[in-house]
């Protein structure tokens, strides 16, 4: 099967989607397909990767936008002969892709991975948030309407945008996990030592590791970090709060935080190795697919009652789960496992089990590979 993706992330731009189209990309692969493709992100030459002349968005840094990436798209499909195109992303780069395969008679798969509204809650600009919220939102749906099939990454999603949509989806929504590549992953922890490298001796370790926003809850996790003094929190990631969470740091002047910054993905591993607990304290993840990833690594999973999280996260069977936003919450819950030796053992076991046994990118890459036989098979439809 011919299979063309188009997403505005990729890596080397470090986020959940990123990383989950890599890895969808890199199993398919396997799988023996062939799979391109297109993007905004900044990167390497590689094979099957086309990356497109982009802006960096003023209120975002972290992420581009394409210009005028239609023409380039078209030619590219047309070259490449698809038998199915996957948008992962709705914007310029999913929109010129999505116009593409509707121009060459070719199906289209649409993969919803985030909540645009929680996210412009990190934005600080009221226009652009306005800007952001009236027309991203309504233009995404629109486009996700039209596609033949579209995947969430969790029934709490696939309720969320039926609730949404201004008219009924002519199509079935499937519930598809945003998996990571967990045998990579797992393989990759000897090869940094985070507690040596970190210094961290034998203190007991609580990590966040994510894109730094309001919608991620960096500040529940820093407020949580003030109140357990005793503990050592690392903070990794970048973002627009970046400046704003080391003022946080050095105004507090929280000794036992460190900042990280961006985190390479070879140290990733080591570094949620070297963790006693992990922590998501996120306002609206669709998924959160680094706690997974924190299970493999043999870190303690603690992510909040927001979102899809707890379509995997079991309180107290696989991990631990807090109400977002509540610092208390989360410090009793670091303060439980940090006194409970056997409940952290216990956690662990089950959080490592649970992502071995269902967290495997190949089992998205077979559930994917289901619905693109489906459209295929169905034909080309417009929807209007």
């Amino acid at each position: 099967m011919r299979i063309a993706m188009f997403t505005e992330t990729y890596p080397p731009t470090a986020d959940g989607v990123a990383t989950y189209v890599a890895s969808l990309k890199n199993a398919l692969e396997n799988l023996g397909h062939e799979v391109i493709v297109f993007t905004a992100s900044r990167g390497e030459k590689e094979k099957g990767i086309h990356r497109h002349h982009a802006l960096t968005v003023p209120f975002y840094r972290q992420y581009r936008m394409a210009v005028f990436p239609y023409y380039k798209a078209y030619t590219l499909l047309k070259k490449f002969r698809p038998d199915v195109v996957h948008l992962h992303t709705p914007f310029a780069v999913g929109s010129a892709g999505f116009l593409a395969a509707r121009a060459l008679r070719v199906p289209v798969v649409g993969s919803f991975h985030t909540n645009i509204k929680d996210m412009s809650k990190s934005v600080k600009s009221v226009l652009a948030n306005r800007a952001f919220v009236a027309m991203g939102w309504r233009y995404s749906l629109g486009i996700y309407w039209r596609c033949n099939a579209l995947t969430v990454p969790s029934k709490i999603v696939r309720d969320f945008i039926l609730a949404s949509a201004i008219k009924p989806f002519k199509t079935s929504i499937r519930v598809v996990w945003t998996l990571p590549e967990l045998e990579k992953l797992v393989t990759g922890i000897e090869g940094f030592d985070g507690r040596r490298a970190l210094g961290l001796g034998d203190r007991f370790v609580v990590t966040f590791l994510s894109r730094l926003t309001k919608d991620k809850g960096i500040y529940t996790f820093l407020e949580c970090a003030e109140k357990c003094g005793d503990v050592v929190f690392l903070v990794g990631g970048t973002g627009p709060e970046e400046r704003y969470v080391r003022d946080w740091i050095k105004r507090k002047g929280l000794k036992n935080v460190k900042f990280l910054g961006f985190v390479e993905e070879e140290k990733k591993p080591g570094i949620l190795a070297a963790s006693d607990v992990f922590v998501l304290p996120s306002f609206a993840d669709t998924f959160g697919i680094v706690l997974i990833e924190a299970m493999a690594c043999g870190a303690v999973a603690v992510g909040t009652d927001a979102g899809g999280i707890t379509e995997f996260l079991r309180h107290r069977e696989n991990g631990m789960v807090f109400h977002a936003g509540d610092v208390e919450g989360l410090v009793r819950v670091v303060r439980e496992l940090q006194r409970d030796p056997g409940l952290r053992a216990r956690l662990k076991e089950n959080g490592r089990r649970f992502a071995m046994e269902h967290g495997s990118i190949m089992a998205s890459a077979k559930q994917m590979l289901e619905i693109y036989q489906e459209v295929i098979a169905s034909g080309w439809k417009k929807y209007v």
